[in-house]
């Protein structure tokens, strides 16, 4: 499941896509700046769900100098031995102009 999160800020925040490598699942993550206001830093909190939508793994990034108009994109990874990962859901935690 791909998920997007908007703030009034004008913060967007959506995992484009999930993959895995062994016991490895990486999501990348799209952090889109259409406000007037510049960050510094942009927190990103991330879920790692099961197919019942229950967290069972969680990772964070932050996003850094994200200016009015711009696009990052980030890695967020974590260690899934069990393999019950099936889905990722982000949300912006933090910012700090």
């Amino acid at each position: 499941m791909l998920e997007a999160f908007v703030l009034a800020s004008g913060l967007t925040t959506t995992v484009d896509s999930i993959s895995r490598r062994n016991d490895i699942v990486t999501a990348v993550v799209r952090t889109t700046n259409s406000g007037a206001t510049a960050y510094n830093s942009v927190y990103l909190e991330c879920g790692f769900l099961d197919v019942g939508g229950k967290a069972v793994k969680a990772s964070a990034d932050i996003v850094n100098n994200l200016q009015p108009g711009q696009t990052a994109y980030s890695n967020v990874q974590t260690v899934d031995q069990g393999h019950q990962v099936s889905s990722v859901e982000c949300r912006i935690g933090l910012t700090q102009p």
